[in-house]
């Protein structure tokens, strides 16, 4: 019954629902490249905000035309992050490289309210807003400014000092911030921070997560933090070993399935309209769908995504290297039960696959009534006991007789004398009731959650590859690295169910 359950859910999930297999992408930039972030209002899609290598841009019909609102001086200026002030959103903040940036007419004309005294503490990663309150991520620290820019304070500790990924509050708690930066997570409210999630200190907010570790820290062997963003009784953390999630405020952190998420080094998170959770690495956007990542990006073709958005309407927004870009508004390929029966055409059937599975795990619910059947009989069968053992009272003796003849009278060795014996003996009462029952009852519900554990990762993994494998087919041929990196994803998902079946898979599979 639960293969059966498990089996109807996901051709449930894939057939009726649809495969969003990938997004149609259309370039916006007008000409415009090397895009490092956007900013679009979700209210109104037609005002937008995107940063390259030397200024802000803004249009105000959806990317048709674009302005300069904001040019840079210098060679190696850069904006990290563009956001909207909460309640009002013709204010702008842009984080730069340079120092933070304030619009108050909606991008046309910029004030400069931060400067730092050191490069470090005037590269200015992150920015939000809350309860008034600006707070800024440096490389440097944590700066906090109660009255627009005009003021800055420190909250002291290591958040004064550590190179600050990302800010979010908490969405229940209004007030409560949390803070991701290379030392872990921290926890601030009313001026009062907690670690709530320890990291391994180093730079990982550059392009290659640099395995160097930072002395003040060694002591510390978790995961490095990537990015961090809260839903409502939630946290999500990317960190190096995956994305983990946290229900209680940061006291205990599970880690979430990464089915589908080729690259683990998520440089950015975002969500959409309250619960749709998208991770960005930086060759692909990802979406996270009934606890598997579904890639948007496979049609576009770029080494390095740096920020994402998105508005109400359903659009996404991304911009790389090659430049900005939009998607459409519904996947532009689902497929159907009859596809989905094609693609399957090479592949062993999914039961069978589970079959093979349990087989070779040797956890079969017949294992379970043979060994029933065999306790049960046991009572039958008598106990059986033998003994061997050597009778020593005549083993010397006198041998008397004649005084004349030779050997009279003299203390001799005898023939030893052997005695056994065999026991049998039966316990009738263990035909009603075997103790072994017992210990076969708790195998029995041991063996019953490793079933189900396996049939869940085989059933999983052979979707997961089914996916896989028409993805392939819809990446464009340009694009090398992914195809690489989907056809190693492809032999990895064939290993693995290998591995659980025994090798039957590769044996029965066409492709």
């Amino acid at each position: 019954m639960r293969v059966k359950n498990v089996v109807l859910l996901v051709l449930l999930l894939f057939c009726w629902l649809g495969w969003g297999l990938a997004q149609e992408w259309r370039q916006i930039g007008s000409g415009y490249t090397d895009f490092y972030a956007v900013l679009v209002n979700p209210d109104n899609p037609l005002f937008l905000l995107a940063a390259d290598k030397n200024a802000i841009i803004k249009s105000v019909n959806a990317g048709k035309d674009w302005k300069r609102v904001l040019v840079f001086r210098g060679a190696n200026c850069r904006v990290n992050w563009l956001v909207f002030w909460p309640d009002d959103q013709s204010k702008v903040l842009a984080a730069t490289n340079n120092g933070l940036y304030l619009s108050r007419d909606a991008g046309n004309n910029w004030q400069r309210i931060y400067r730092g005294k050191s490069l470090s503490r005037n590269d200015c990663l992150t920015a939000q807003v809350y309860g008034q309150k600006i707070y800024l991520g440096t490389a440097d620290g944590l700066l906090i400014s109660p009255d627009q820019g005009r003021s800055w304070q420190s909250p002291g500790g290591k958040l004064a000092q550590s190179r600050i990924l990302a800010i979010a509050e908490d969405k229940l708690e209004p007030g409560r911030i949390y803070i991701a930066c290379v030392d872990g997570v921290f926890s601030l409210k009313d001026e009062r921070w907690e670690k709530i999630y320890s990291a391994a200190s180093a730079e990982i907010f550059n392009e290659d997560f640099s395995d160097n570790e930072d002395d003040r820290d060694q002591e510390e062997t978790a995961s490095r933090v990537g990015y961090l963003i809260t839903l409502p009784g939630r946290i999500i953390l990317a960190t190096t070993s995956g994305i983990l999630e946290s229900k209680d405020r940061g006291i205990s952190w599970e880690k979430m399935s990464d089915y589908g998420l080729l690259d683990k080094k998520v440089g950015f998170l975002f969500v959409a309209d309250g619960e749709k959770i998208f991770a960005l690495t930086k060759r692909g956007l990802f979406k996270y769908v009934n606890q598997r990542w579904e890639e948007m990006t496979l049609d576009l073709a770029s080494a390095d995504l740096r920020g994402f958005c998105a508005d109400k309407k359903g659009s996404l927004y991304i911009a790389c290297d090659k430049g900005l870009f939009r998607s459409g508004r519904g996947d532009s390929l689902r497929i159907s039960n009859q596809q989905l029966v094609e693609y399957a055409k090479s592949e062993p059937g999914i039961e069978q696959v589970q079959k093979a599975a349990i087989k070779y795990a040797e956890v079969e619910p017949a294992k379970i009534r043979r060994w029933r059947k065999q306790a049960a009989g046991k009572a039958v069968l008598p106990k059986v006991s033998a003994s061997v053992g050597r009778n020593t009272s005549d083993l010397w003796h006198w041998e008397t007789g004649s005084s004349t003849k030779a050997g009279d009278d003299v203390l001799i060795r005898g023939n030893e004398s052997i005695d056994w014996d065999i026991t049998m003996s039966w316990d009738l009462s263990e035909i009603i009731w075997n103790n072994d029952q017992t210990s076969i009852d708790a195998r029995s519900r041991l063996m019953v959650q490793l079933r189900g554990d396996i049939l869940d990762e085989v059933t999983k993994l052979y979707f997961e590859r089914l996916r896989v494998k028409m993805e392939l087919e819809n990446i464009p041929i340009e694009d090398r690295k992914k195809l690489a990196d989907k056809q190693i994803r492809l032999r990895e998902l064939t290993a693995l169910l290998d591995g659980l079946t025994g090798g039957y898979f590769s044996k029965t599979a066409k492709s």
